[in-house]
């Protein structure tokens, strides 16, 4: 009876110790590959190229030219805000899955429709490959 209750009190001891020690027992939270990629994504990076697959009629590419080296992209959380000569746009980002240094962004339009955007992050620049049409192509961004 006697080396019952000793086993009752070792037992309650461990219990209760394990509930004052929240990192004893069980792992730490790891951050998710989706986090840490995320936490990459964050700051203002400055349009460099874009190469669009299709040959954009003489005033667009005059457009796109005159955005590059000038319209900034600040990545904000969940939300992607472009600003440069004339633009402003402002749209929300989840990232869909993430393989090493890449990923897929599921871009939302204000109309409903979202584009899937591929990405790559090597140091200080992202290349990123709209999946989507019309919008396909291949671009670069430059970490400010």
């Amino acid at each position: 009876m006697l080396a019952r209750f000793r086993i009752t009190l070792v037992a309650a001891g461990i219990v209760l110790s394990l509930g004052a020690c929240p990192a004893c027992g069980r792992s730490q939270p790891q951050i998710t590959s989706v986090q840490q990629l995320n936490q990459r994504l964050q700051g203002v990076w400055l349009l460099q190229s874009y190469r669009p697959s299709v040959s954009l009629e003489m005033t667009l590419q005059g457009m796109l030219l005159s955005q590059l080296g000038q319209m900034q992209v600040l990545v904000n959380g969940s939300q992607l805000i472009a600003t440069g000569p004339g633009v402003s746009a402002t749209r929300n980002y989840q990232i869909e899955e993430v393989l090493d240094q890449t990923a897929t962004l599921v871009v939302s339009e204000p109309s409903g429709v979202s584009i899937r955007v591929w990405v790559e992050i090597r140091e200080r620049t992202l290349t990123f490959r709209p999946l989507s049409a019309p919008w396909s192509g291949e671009g670069t961004l430059q970490r400010l």
